[in-house]
């Protein structure tokens, strides 16, 4: 952004540009790690950079656009962006943890112990229970979720050594044990 002419008539100043330039492939890198709020989260360098004018606007009043917006300006814009950055952020993960705590819930509820009938249902799931449900198109899809359940504390992924060759996978549904 920061090879753009600004409309306002004001001009960053070298130090101001680099922080821009800086900001904006950081915003970059997040996007590319978060792909589900990448789309939000390309905007936040532009918005920066709008703080910025802002912020610069209010420092120097009408002679605005005589002024080079500082470095000092330019890094108070990039910490407010973080501030709503870090706020829409915090939001999205309670929503997703509130989804993920949906699809756990759904899958005691499928595979799980049955209260009326102790005998049926299961301590665990597997993946291949999983990729059967609509959670999940394949195993692999499934083991995916199932480690993700359990890194947000719900259930317990583990791999446990069975009395056959091949190791029992699953996702726990009792943690304490």
């Amino acid at each position: 952004m920061a090879d753009c002419e600004l409309t306002c008539g004001c001009r960053l100043s070298e130090k101001a540009k680099q922080l821009d330039i800086i900001f904006a492939q950081a915003c970059e890198a997040f996007c590319n790690s978060s792909r589900d709020v990448a789309s939000v989260a390309a905007r936040w360098s532009e918005q920066s950079l709008r703080l910025a004018v802002v912020l610069h606007g209010v420092i120097h009043g009408v002679h605005a656009g005589s002024e080079e917006i500082s470095p000092e300006t330019m890094t108070s814009a990039q910490n407010i962006a973080k501030w709503f950055a870090g706020q829409y952020y915090r939001l999205v993960l309670q929503a997703r943890l509130e989804a993920m705590k949906e699809i756990f819930e759904d899958l005691k509820i499928r595979f799980g112990p049955k209260p009326d009938d102790p005998s049926a249902g299961s301590d665990h799931c597997a993946p291949w229970q999983v990729a059967k449900s609509k959670y999940a198109k394949n195993i692999k899809e499934a083991t995916e979720l199932m480690k993700r359940l359990s890194v947000n504390g719900l259930g317990q992924w583990d791999e446990n050594p069975s009395g056959s060759n091949r190791p029992m996978v699953g996702l726990w549904w009792d943690t304490d044990n």
